[in-house]
């Protein structure tokens, strides 16, 4: 894993940070170590939501399906630590879709 740029970093804590301003967390500290599902109490519906703002934030799609899914299989967590990772893997990945003939 290459360092993470802190553009990325401080971009993905605070889209996390907004997405659960209004939830009881008790003020728990996010850290790379903290999983989405298991300490911050994401549903899919947060996970789809918080994939949604950082598209926007990043103006770009990201292949989604690469951190969600691991050998055919849905991930039970994903750290924020993966999660910025994958981001810094696919900031300059080509946008997918039709290309141009």
């Amino acid at each position: 894993m290459k360092p993470i740029a802190a553009p990325i970093r401080t971009a993905v804590n605070d889209i996390i940070k907004q997405t659960t301003a209004a939830w009881d967390l008790d003020d728990e500290p996010i850290e790379d170590t903290t999983t989405l599902i298991a300490d911050l109490g994401f549903s899919s519906v947060d996970l789809i939501h918080l994939m949604a703002s950082i598209e926007m934030h990043f103006h770009r799609k990201f292949p989604y399906d690469e951190i969600i899914m691991k050998d055919g299989q849905y991930v039970d967590d994903i750290t924020v630590l993966e999660l910025m990772d994958f981001v810094s893997r696919n900031i300059d990945r080509p946008a997918p879709g039709p290309q141009a003939m």
